[in-house]
């Protein structure tokens, strides 16, 4: 058996790692694309009741909340689960 370059071996288990995240954001992003639309949504909905409720106000103006939770800086400090609060 011929021994395998050692360049090429370090290619080809960049590739393996590559691959492997693209496998893995591909998958976040059709679930973010998911939650994204849902927010929208409800946007709207909520839009639509608050100018029902008030005619006059802009609904539009009021600026987005921050984040329950702090979001991670990389990976590593990613939570493994997420602990609701009662």
């Amino acid at each position: 058996m011929a021994r395998t370059n050692p360049f090429v071996k370090g290619l080809a288990e960049t590739r393996a790692r590559a691959a492997g995240d693209g496998e893995r954001y591909s998958a976040l992003i059709g679930e973010f694309g998911t939650k994204l639309a849902k927010a929208q949504s409800e946007v709207a909905a909520c839009d639509l009741f608050l100018r029902k409720a008030l005619p006059r106000s802009d609904p539009g103006i009021a600026k987005a909340a921050p984040p329950r939770f702090p979001l991670p800086r990389c990976r590593s400090m990613m939570p493994t689960r997420l602990l609701v609060q009662p």
